[in-house]
């Protein structure tokens, strides 16, 4: 069809208007980007995470419109913000992805400031939540059908970051180290008073807490060096020796670790313990200790997990790092009760090392094995 005139123009526009208004109106916001109406021109997010384990997004989207009116009214500004909260962005803990949940929009009018005279609007909200245990970076990935990028500012413990971070399409921001307590501050950062101010002293109860927390981990891998330890118990008075042994040598890796300022890296702490326990299990196996050298063997596993155990906060005083340890020594007589009370009045059995001491030990040999595998070829 060929249109010669203006108002032969007009005239199509108008014919084509109804279907026009149609099709777009039914594809309400599955696309603000493309959208002439109501659209996201810019975005702005700050990150909080906190110490206690919540963290915070907050999101600034400013929303332009169309020059024409009825163009406008098929996407409202509310519409065009929800469908980029509900399509582009995604939240990463380590490797977990999910649609971050955002609470109910903030209307902030404002003039654009690149077009004086011409109003816009900014719309303001949030999402928060608690950090998964045990998580160790975050991430955000931008979907890549957006057009809009996200410039991200982060701040932990109230302190903020040095450099923003903006993302385009289809990308994914660099991760967010989440194991920041008790991190040193460097020398000379601006932040470092503010930092100092903010950080709690540790107390005697979060150091016992710690010590407990570091044998009942998720995963198990100290108990189950516990449980081995302790099947080999003759009596009360020889497991109370082994736990003395296995919480010294723990308090001398542990000093060991401080005194030379190390920091292992972060996989080192799980792989120390699953060398400690194929010790303790080729140890109960083969009767590589017996009398004083079954000490040793148990004092050598505790020092494994001692050099494990480094904590920049409680290591900072002598009361931490004590309370640490009682609260590895609190865990550890728990374990030599259970194991006497369950095992004991069968430990003088002739059958108790044969079908209980060796299958448990080779169980615990499979175990470190598949733990192994799994954190080479998985990396977790």
């Amino acid at each position: 069809m060929t249109i010669s005139s203006g108002g032969e123009i007009c005239s199509f526009l108008q014919r084509a208007r109804a279907g026009l208004l149609l099709w777009v109106g039914g594809l309400g916001v599955l696309g603000t980007g493309w959208l002439p109406a109501h659209q996201i021109s810019a975005v702005a997010a700050h990150a909080a995470f906190e110490r206690d384990g919540n963290y915070r997004f907050d999101l600034s989207l400013d929303v332009t419109g169309s020059p024409d009116p009825a163009m406008d009214e098929l996407v409202s500004p509310e519409e065009a913000a929800l469908a980029y909260l509900r399509d582009a962005l995604k939240f990463r803990f380590d490797e977990s992805d999910f649609a971050p949940s955002f609470g109910p929009l903030r209307v902030v009018p404002r003039e654009d400031p690149l077009e004086p005279g011409q109003e816009m609007m900014r719309l303001e909200t949030s999402a928060s939540g608690r950090i998964p245990s045990g998580a160790r970076a975050f991430q955000v990935r931008l979907s890549p059908e957006t057009e809009v990028a996200l410039v991200m500012m982060v701040s932990k413990d109230g302190i903020a970051q040095r450099r923003a971070q903006t993302l385009f399409a289809g990308e994914v921001s660099r991760p967010i180290d989440l194991t920041f307590v008790g991190e040193a501050v460097r020398a000379g950062d601006p932040f470092a008073k503010e930092a100092e101010a903010a950080k709690p002293v540790p107390t005697v109860r979060d150091g016992v807490r710690a010590g407990a927390a570091r044998l009942l981990a998720t995963g198990g891998r100290s108990a189950l060096l516990l449980v081995l330890i302790f099947l080999g118990g003759r009596s009360w008075l020889h497991s109370g020796a082994q736990l003395w042994w296995f919480c010294s040598g723990s308090l001398a890796g542990h000093l060991l670790l401080r005194a030379g300022g190390w920091a292992l890296p972060p996989w080192a702490p799980e792989t120390l313990s699953l060398v400690a326990i194929l010790g303790m299990a080729l140890d109960n196996i083969l009767r590589l200790g017996t009398g004083s050298g079954r000490f040793l063997s148990v004092a050598l596993a505790g020092g494994l997990l001692g050099l494990g155990s480094r904590n920049p906060e409680l290591d900072s005083t002598w009361p931490g790092l004590l309370s640490y340890h009682a609260g590895v020594l609190g865990v550890g007589f728990g374990f030599v009760v259970f194991t006497r009370m369950v095992l004991g009045p069968f430990c003088s059995q002739p059958w108790y090392r044969e079908r209980l001491v060796v299958p448990l030990s080779f169980g615990a040999i499979g175990m470190v094995l598949w733990w192994g595998l799994v954190r080479v070829v998985l990396g977790v």
